[in-house]
């Protein structure tokens, strides 16, 4: 799957990242169709709120229930 991974402050870039699996009975996989940065990702992106490097951001998604746990 396709991911956007932090690598320091106004640096983004988007990798090749194994998908996850549903690990519990709560978990559910989606196949995104859309999907948007927010304010957050933002103060990420800016270095205004600390970030490991190699962290995989975003949360603002919309998709399609491929599995449940």
């Amino acid at each position: 799957m396709k991911a956007v991974m932090y690598e320091g402050e106004n640096r983004m870039r988007v990798v090749d990242e194994k998908a996850p699996g549903t690990a519990g009975v709560k978990d559910a996989t989606l196949r995104v169709t859309i999907s948007a940065i927010c304010g957050s990702d933002l103060h990420m992106y800016e270095g205004r709120i600390a970030l490991p490097k190699s962290h995989v951001v975003g949360h603002e998604i919309m998709g399609v229930i491929e599995r449940v746990g």
